[in-house]
């Protein structure tokens, strides 16, 4: 008896369908797999372990909402030269009559862990008598618990800073309202877990000057407050925002790349081995066998005909 591959690889094909199915889905998961690690091996991927980084942390300060009254405004000199870091922090502030001397006082307790970093900073308001409320303004400062950024039990206040690059000047407006975009120096300070251990984007490098400075402070908006018509109606609106930079998010290593891709082979190779296996099986076990069968009536038929 000799053994024909081709023939019984054709036979045994026509013959299982489902396993001819199964076959070719088991060769197209061996390829997805294999080109799968040649992407991971020579392609930067993001470690997904690590879900919080500067990008998740700006992108929520970016939703927050700020609100610059028009009566919380004062001037003050400052007689030494400061960097951006310490002066927000250390400089005895005047905020207004409604708020303290120093704004320190309002976050009593708050850790000493600061950092800052660039940021645009966009401005809006209703009117443009608001916008010259807080002209020449060159710092704007508000405390809020780090719940607002989306962190939870973040029962801690936080306080951060806005160091205008240039000092603020009167909106342009238009039919739609008044706005303007500025770029800032942001500095937060607040408790440590709130600071990611992760790619720092870079801090501020702001040119330092003996100048007059004049200070805002800010209200974040309510989370319970959705309508943004009416809530500042009467001041402008601040909103930082920050652009998703990859530069900031943790990339896997060389070294897990490659393990990570020896793995997927590893997978594709068993794959491979079933595929094998399953063809040899095709070759050698050929179609089914055909069995001749016989039906009652025939044997009836030749029954009746047969000579008495």
């Amino acid at each position: 008896m000799t053994v024909k591959p081709i023939e019984n690889l054709k036979g045994f094909s026509a013959n299982r369908p489902p396993f001819v199915v199964f076959t070719i889905c088991i060769l197209l998961f061996a390829i997805a797999l294999i080109s799968l690690g040649a992407y991971i091996k020579r392609s930067e991927i993001p470690d997904y372990d690590i879900d919080y980084d500067w990008n998740t942390l700006l992108q929520g300060f970016s939703k927050l909402e700020f609100c610059l009254s028009p009566n919380e405004t004062t001037a003050i000199d400052v007689l030494s030269t400061t960097t951006t870091t310490s002066l927000p922090l250390n400089s005895s502030l005047s905020p207004g009559t409604t708020t303290s001397s120093d704004p320190m006082e309002e976050v009593d307790g708050l850790s000493l862990h600061n950092t800052s970093l660039s940021i645009s900073l966009s401005l809006r308001a209703h009117h443009s008598i608001h916008t010259e409320m807080h002209y020449g303004t060159t710092h704007l400062f508000s405390t809020f618990t780090a719940s607002s950024l989306g962190i939870e039990d973040g029962s801690e206040q936080m306080y951060i800073t806005f160091d205008l690059l240039e000092p603020l000047k009167p909106l342009p407006c238009s039919e739609a309202g008044c706005s303007d975009h500025l770029s800032a120096c942001l500095t937060i300070k607040g408790p440590q877990y709130i600071f990611p251990h992760t790619r720092h984007p870079g801090v501020c490098n702001v040119s330092d000057s003996t100048k007059q400075d004049k200070v805002t402070k800010m209200h974040v908006k309510p989370s319970s407050n959705t309508d943004s018509v009416q809530w500042c109606k009467e001041g402008t609106v601040a909103k930082a925002n920050h652009q998703f930079d990859p530069r900031l998010t943790v990339m896997l290593s060389p070294a897990q790349r490659s393990l990570v891709n020896l793995h997927l082979m590893y997978t594709s190779y068993f794959l491979f081995v079933m595929l094998v296996t399953c063809v040899c099986y095709a070759l050698v076990k050929g179609p089914p066998a055909k069995h001749r069968t016989v039906t009652q009536s025939t044997i009836k038929e030749k029954k009746i005909s047969a000579p008495i």
